[in-house]
């Protein structure tokens, strides 16, 4: 299959990519959003509306590299992808 990318390989690459990256988003945001929202209540302050959406995106960017990594990584059915050097 070199050189030649079919749907259905783009989907089951797409796919891996995206279970692994919501479960690793949604399993991260909750114990972050836990444990700020502990040291928050402790501290006795206010939480800042905004608060949520940036600790969102700082843990998005390493599980989303992280599933990408995983499913760049694994061995399909029918094929494999490999990256080679240009030099």
């Amino acid at each position: 299959m070199q050189g030649n990318w079919t749907w259905a390989a783009a989907i089951r690459v797409w796919w891996a990519f995206t279970w692994r990256a919501l479960l690793a988003g949604f399993l991260g945001a909750f114990v972050v959003g836990l444990l700020v929202g502990f040291v928050e209540g402790l501290l006795g302050g206010a939480r800042h509306p905004a608060m949520g959406a940036i600790i969102g995106v700082i843990w998005g960017i390493p599980a989303s590299v992280w599933a990408m990594r995983s499913a760049l990584g694994r061995t399909y059915s029918g094929f494999r992808i490999t990256f080679t050097s240009t030099h």
